[in-house]
């Protein structure tokens, strides 16, 4: 027996609508939830004419993950595709990727976040001249060795002072 057009018709979009519906074989695969990481910057800054590389890390490798470099208002200054995986960092984080941000190049403070099949945020970095950024790590090292004890310091000025040095 052969069914009219209008009911064949009728039949196939009844029976399409339940397997879209969830009722059939066909089935939606929803994409993997994103796997949380790290994103590691320098601590210190970034000169702006400088290579400048930060590091997605993740516990499994990813693939598809996106970078966006934005400003303290939140606007996206530099975006791109998480660079290739350099290897892994230690058992929680198996899989580190290379963020190249060399095109960065304005002064200012920024974060790096990392959207798609990973997601991660950096902490706040500064893009500043290389006075700005390592005159006060510089500063901070020389005040340090300056109140750290030295036993062949204090013999050498001893010696040039011409007494000699207390023992300790």
């Amino acid at each position: 027996m052969s069914l009219s057009p209008s009911v064949a018709a009728a039949t196939a979009a009844v029976t399409l609508a339940g397997l879209l519906a969830g009722g059939g074989s066909v089935h939606r695969t929803a994409a993997p939830a994103p796997v949380g990481g790290l994103v590691r910057v320098d601590q210190v800054g970034y000169s702006p004419a400088e290579q400048k590389q930060g590091f997605l890390m993740v516990p499994v490798p990813v693939s598809g993950a996106r970078f966006a470099v934005v400003d303290p208002a939140g606007r996206t200054v530099l975006s791109g595709p998480v660079g290739a995986r350099t290897g892994g960092w230690n058992a929680p984080y198996r899989a580190v990727y290379g963020i190249d941000i060399s095109a960065l190049r304005q002064v200012g403070a920024y974060r790096i976040k990392v959207t798609g099949s990973a997601t991660a945020v950096s902490p706040v970095f500064r893009v500043a001249p290389p006075a700005h950024l390592f005159g006060a790590v510089a500063a901070d090292n020389v005040k340090f060795f300056q109140v750290q004890p030295s036993r062949s310091a204090a013999r050498w000025t001893s010696r040039v002072a011409g007494s000699t040095p207390a023992t300790s």
